[in-house]
């Protein structure tokens, strides 16, 4: 007789208990990677809350020169259109006029604008994968999203 005949069966008992134990666990995990996403979104709002101030630095100084164009009436398309630190930025400009003429300029809602967008875009790089990769867990998704929406991204 050869080997194979002396192999045991396997056990079915034991089988179908695995296959009941996992559900439980991976949806406990895409709990605890809802529960991480959510505390990652409040933290950055907190973040955003705490220290945002209504003080123009840095590159919006520009801003105010586009602003006060289309105050006095003389915006044209070359204004929108003109290169800033060697890049056309066109959508962050009328970004600026809408913010301008709706909130007064506001910086605080500009940070809170830029944080909204900051955090769906980082949902949506993640839903993108997500899609593609349906068997992933969400908990693996954790780590994108805390790096995507940290606080070094608000550094000045």
């Amino acid at each position: 007789m050869s080997s194979v005949d002396t192999l045991p069966e396997p056990d079915t008992t034991t089988a179908e208990s695995t296959d009941r134990s996992p559900f439980p666990t991976r949806r406990i995990l895409d709990v605890v990677a809802l529960l991480i996403f959510l505390a990652t979104f409040v933290a950055f709002v907190w973040f955003t809350h705490r220290n945002a101030v209504n003080v123009v630095y840095d590159d919006q100084f520009s801003d105010i020169n586009l602003i006060r164009h289309a105050d006095s009436g003389t915006l044209n398309w070359s204004l929108l259109w003109a290169q800033h630190n060697e890049n056309r930025v066109l959508f962050p400009n009328l970004v600026v006029l809408l913010l301008a003429a709706t909130t007064h300029f506001n910086i605080v809602i500009e940070d809170y604008l830029s944080g909204l967008l900051l955090v769906a875009s980082a949902g949506l790089l993640i839903l993108a994968h997500k899609r593609r990769s349906p068997s992933i867990p969400w908990i693996f998704y954790c780590p994108v999203a805390l790096v995507l929406v940290s606080f070094i991204s608000l550094g000045p």
